[in-house]
């Protein structure tokens, strides 16, 4: 067995990892080694798409109030901007134009240059997650920090008065023993452990088809792994973002154009079921109890045109209009694939509803039945079906048709190991276990309160991995419907906190007692934090 030694050992090279082991190491000038159970680091964070990032130079020289001192968002960034080529793809935009204020001022307006042409760019990467991460894995580079990809931590290991010192792993070369005096636990969530996730969320884990946004080595090893050394671990009330109707993994400018209301969204059976006035943020329930969990959004020649110029001309979706621009491109690129027959469930096209119905594999009488019924409704101004509000009842009538498919997503989980205001992992009677510290998906932030108390579950989700919200909804915008929520999804304490060693709780979504930890925001802002305190931990002994 090969043994290596370290101070600051990481597990797991996602956003919190990478970014507390690159800045304990800095802090300290220690030895620093990170694990990475995948082959290759960045985790969740490549799916992720923004942040709630405030008090930075760039929002001071637009005008913007910045607080003092900055919040820990605004000190990450411009610690980030430090390392280089950093800020040019950033702007400010007037706090009049943002729509999901949560989000602030400072956008990502183009993807990280060698991605711009990814048809999908949800799936990743290309977006702030893995700028953030790029940026990290070079600076372990420059700073001699090895990250052992296809390395498995499996079991920690005690020495003879119960401390944890070190780790064993899997490799492909056999197992590997890390000795270490602190260790920061980072592994992610488990967004692909289906066992787990049908037992905790069985209404949304039901067998219907859904695209999952989490990496495969999301399998929460760290439960058993922390469970066996004592630390208090609870994934019962873990938060997981769901949504949909979504087009994924295809053209992303699609997926753009059904969010908008005007769309008319029928399951396989050729029903609408429910109002489409919400997009992703409110069809999830509905659709999975729908045959298969799959739906098309319907649109005519009109409606398409409709929404395109609504995309191309909300000031929301700045960061999307380079690729929204292309829709018709890829409407027709979607097409050409269909009409070929090439596998995969693209954007279909037809000269009347009932062809249209029947490249859906949908009665065309039904479809047709559903289609009439929903005009006439367009005519009298009122939906009595569903409630669609009146301005968007546009009647699908125009030549030629379209059916976009879409169907329902999960993101990896937040939630799990406890941890206190500083990151440092507790046991299960609330006491810290002194050199262990978390963050990041796999974490539930109790504040200063006790671990034992493990029934308060986390709150609204902090930022979300991103993906199909462009970032992941902040708050409970993209939280399970409460059919399908555990209790504590019901909300959260408010945003907030300056963070970690600065006073307050970490995290540009702010945390507290029972909040789950996880999502870019609260990861980057977590290992940025923990980092700084980790560091001090290790000059202290």
């Amino acid at each position: 067995m090969k043994t290596m030694n370290c101070d600051l050992l990481v597990i797991g090279a996602g956003g919190a990892g990478l970014v507390s082991g690159v800045k304990a190491g800095e802090l300290s000038g220690k030895k620093v080694i990170i694990l990475e159970k995948a082959k290759k680091p960045s985790g969740s964070t490549t799916f992720a798409h923004g942040m709630a990032i405030t008090d930075t130079k760039l929002q001071k020289a637009a005008g913007e109030k910045i607080s003092d001192p900055p919040s820990i968002s605004g000190q990450f960034f411009e610690w980030i901007c430090s390392k280089g080529g950093v800020e040019r793809y950033f702007k400010v935009v007037p706090i009049e134009k943002v729509k999901m204020k949560e989000f602030g001022t400072l956008i990502m307006p183009e993807r990280v240059d060698r991605f711009k042409n990814h048809p999908d760019h949800s799936i990743g990467p290309g977006w702030l997650g893995t700028l953030f991460t790029d940026k990290m894995i070079e600076s372990c580079k420059k700073m001699g920090i090895p990250i052992l990809t296809e390395t498995r931590a499996r079991e920690f290991v005690a020495d003879a008065s119960g401390k944890v010192t070190g780790v064993l792993a899997d490799t492909p070369d056999g197992t590997l023993q890390v000795n270490f005096k602190a260790c920061m636990i980072a592994a992610g969530g488990f967004g692909s452990n289906d066992e787990l996730l049908k037992k905790l969320f069985p209404n949304v884990i039901n067998g219907k088809a859904r695209h999952r946004f989490s990496p495969p080595t999301c399998t929460g090893d760290w439960i058993e792994m922390a469970e066996k050394i004592g630390a208090s671990v609870s994934v019962k009330d873990a938060f997981m973002p769901v949504g949909g109707p979504a087009h994924h993994p295809y053209s992303y400018s699609i997926y753009r154009i059904i969010q908008y209301p005007e769309v008319v969204t029928v399951s396989l059976d050729g029903q609408r079921f429910y109002d489409e006035n919400g997009g992703l943020r409110t069809g999830y329930t509905a659709l999975a109890k729908q045959p298969k969990g799959l739906c098309y959004a319907v649109a005519d020649s009109d409606i398409v045109e409709i929404t395109w110029k609504k995309a191309l001309a909300d000031p929301n979706e700045e960061s999307d209009i380079p690729i929204t621009k292309r829709l018709k491109e890829d409407i027709a690129y979607e097409v050409a694939l269909d009409e070929a027959g090439t596998r995969g469930n693209h954007t279909k096209k037809a000269d009347t509803l009932v062809d249209l119905a029947l490249k859906m594999d949908i009665d065309p009488k039904k479809f047709l039945d559903t289609i009439e019924k929903y005009n006439q409704y367009c005519r009298e101004g009122k939906d009595p079906d569903f409630g669609k509000k009146a301005e968007y009842l546009k009647p699908v009538q125009k030549p030629p048709f379209y059916a976009f498919f879409a169907q329902r997503f999960t993101e990896v989980t937040h939630g799990g190991i406890a941890v206190n205001e500083e990151g440092q992992v507790l046991d299960t009677s609330g006491k810290v276990m002194p050199g262990l510290f978390a963050g990041g998906d796999c974490t539930t932030i109790y504040g200063s309160g006790n671990a034992s108390q493990n029934a308060a579950a986390p709150g609204g989700a902090p930022g979300g991995q991103g993906g199909p919200s462009g970032g992941g909804a902040p708050g409970r915008d993209d939280a399970p419907p409460a059919s399908e929520a555990s209790p504590g999804n019901k909300g959260g304490p408010p945003a907030g906190g300056q963070g970690g060693p600065f006073g307050g709780s970490p995290g540009a979504f702010g945390s507290g007692r029972g909040r789950a930890g996880g999502g870019l925001g609260g990861a980057i802002t977590r290992g940025y934090s923990t980092g700084i305190t980790i560091a001090k931990y290790l000059k202290s002994i």
